[in-house]
């Protein structure tokens, strides 16, 4: 309870610095940090509360230091866009992996020193799909409204009577047959939402059809053919399934995957499962031109000019402890808190209340001052 209560005071302490907090435990979108706190114009800063007194220095081994290390590394890469591997750490390796939950098969081989994002234009959804199937259930002798969004791609309106009674089989045995058959409910993600995939009640729909949804009278259904995501395209450029509904492109040793929200995009909305192949297929060529030599080269991701990584964002993160005088404390690293450019910068406090920063280069103070009118 004491852990709770610190975690609300440091809330507390950053609305009224002006930010906006979310409680990560209260969401089953944010999985890092126990506070994210998004400033005005737009920074995030990834906040960790350990309610026990303020370390000396921040330490350098143990799982503290790991989870520090980890949350520092991650931010670096989202604000970069590009994060090198440490040479020959395989369990620092490893855990960057499983911070951006990459399986163990699919982590990065030897081939690929480095971890390169990229901007992607994802394919639209489509609402009116919803409002076409919901027109067609309304007609339909059978209670089941089909939209055929494409080959082997399909969306379904139907009851919860029409399902129990089978009525929805009926009408998907009479389909072309699917190499990979995929069947999915929107309910699923009702009961279980998936961190990256859209709702279907956010869609612009009637409130009378939002209102059957969330209760279920209704029920959306998807069924694709998984194939799709495998078909090549003129060039041979394609993607392999892989377990988990992730996606994979392979070549001469460097390999690039896809988690498995892009799957899960199309399994839970209005969203064309070839237009997001297409989507992801364009990505690959882009990354082979221009994103390979860069993840194959060590000494090309630090450069600061390059056009093709992702645009990157302004995150941070940092680890609060409570003060002596009931003030509160936040340590970042010195790239968090903007003086990677200075040479030696190890770690800063800042103190919120009175606005006092103080910047250590290796154990000395290099600087210890107010900061005027800022939170």
């Amino acid at each position: 309870m004491e852990d709770a209560a610190f975690v609300m005071q440091v809330v507390d302490q950053l609305f009224r610095a002006g930010r906006v907090p979310i409680i990560a435990d209260l969401t089953n979108v944010l999985l890092v940090g126990d506070v994210v706190a998004v400033e005005p114009g737009g920074g995030i800063e990834v906040v960790e509360c350990k309610n026990t007194r303020i370390p000396v220095r921040p330490p350098g081994s143990g799982r503290l230091a790991r989870q520090r290390q980890r949350g520092e590394r991650l931010a670096g890469y989202l604000r970069e866009s590009a994060m090198p591997y440490p040479q020959g750490t395989e369990p620092a390796v490893a855990a960057i992996a499983d911070a951006l939950d990459i399986p163990a098969h699919l982590r990065p081989s030897p081939a690929s020193p480095n971890l390169v994002a990229m901007d992607i234009d994802l394919p639209q959804p489509n609402p009116e799909w919803l409002v076409t199937a919901r027109m067609r259930y309304e007609e339909s002798p059978q209670g089941v409204g089909l939209v055929e969004i494409g080959a082997g791609d399909y969306l379904l309106i139907s009851d919860r009577h029409e399902l129990a009674v089978n009525r929805v089989g009926d009408v998907v045995v009479a389909l072309p047959s699917l190499r990979q058959p995929c069947l999915s409910f929107h309910f699923e993600q009702l009961n279980e939402p998936r961190p990256y995939c859209r709702s279907i009640l956010s869609y612009p729909i009637d409130w009378e059809f939002r209102a059957a949804l969330l209760e279920t009278d209704l029920v959306m259904i998807r069924l694709v053919d998984l194939a799709i995501f495998e078909e090549r395209d003129d060039d041979g450029v394609g993607l392999t399934l892989q377990d988990g509904l992730f996606l994979r492109w392979t070549r001469d040793g460097y390999h690039q995957v896809f988690s498995n929200r892009f799957v899960d995009e199309v399994m839970t909305g209005p969203v064309s499962a070839a237009a997001m192949r297409t989507c992801l297929l364009d990505c690959v060529r882009h990354a082979e031109q221009k994103v390979a030599p860069l993840v194959t080269k060590p000494e090309q991701v630090s450069r600061t000019d390059e056009m093709y990584r992702g645009s990157g964002s302004n995150v941070r993160y940092t680890t609060v402890y409570p003060a002596h005088d009931g003030d509160l404390v936040l340590v970042g690293s010195g790239a968090d808190a903007g003086f990677d450019a200075v040479p030696g910068v190890t770690h800063t406090e800042y103190y919120p209340a009175s606005r006092r920063l103080i910047v250590y280069a290796d154990e000395d103070i290099l600087l210890d001052t107010e900061i005027p009118g800022t939170n």
